[in-house]
């Protein structure tokens, strides 16, 4: 896992880091704008979690540079929702 640098300024849409598997990469993208105040670590010894409990398990935190943006966002019911239309 490539995480965003802590302070980093991110950019809704924009990539922001990568996570690797054996064939493949995937950049993360911002969901939307703010800066990185924290990174998980742990994932740099057990990536497995994102995979094993992709709900629970966090890449990165952010303060969102608009709080009301936050307004924008979907959780996991509707995006599972979404996937099913």
């Amino acid at each position: 896992v490539e995480f965003p640098e802590i302070g980093s300024i991110l950019n809704a849409g924009k990539p922001c880091g990568l996570v690797e598997s054996v064939k493949t990469g995937s950049d993360l993208h911002a969901p939307i704008d703010g800066v990185v105040t924290a990174v998980n670590e742990s994932l740099q010894v057990n990536p497995e979690q994102i995979n094993d409990a992709p709900y629970k398990t966090w890449i990165f935190k952010f303060k969102p540079s608009n709080p009301n943006d936050i307004n924008k966002l979907i959780d996991a019911k509707a995006y599972e929702t979404l996937l099913g239309s």
